[in-house]
């Protein structure tokens, strides 16, 4: 019996140090993921604001009316027509 509870006292204390362990690994990891996010943050910062210093305005941040349409009813609309064999979204 004292032999059975000294195993069963051993194996939680394993489980509970491993499940301890994991957790700080997994506190490590979002940690170090935190820093690698506000590096690619200050380097996708600095790109834009390289872009904007290099390229013409409208290249940069362009004008939504001249992006393509993506709904055939937005299509049918510019393209002038009335809609009437256009399926609905």
């Amino acid at each position: 019996m004292a032999l059975a509870l000294l195993y069963v006292h051993i194996m939680g204390g394993l489980h509970h140090w491993s499940h301890g362990r994991d957790m700080w690994r997994h506190l490590l990891l979002e940690a170090r993921q935190r820093a690698v996010m506000r590096c690619i943050e200050e380097e996708t910062a600095s790109c834009d604001r390289l872009l904007k210093s290099i390229l013409p305005p409208h290249l940069v941040s362009p004008d939504p009316s001249c992006l393509p349409c993506t709904s055939p009813t937005a299509a049918a609309a510019t393209a002038g027509q009335t809609g009437a064999n256009v399926q609905p979204d």
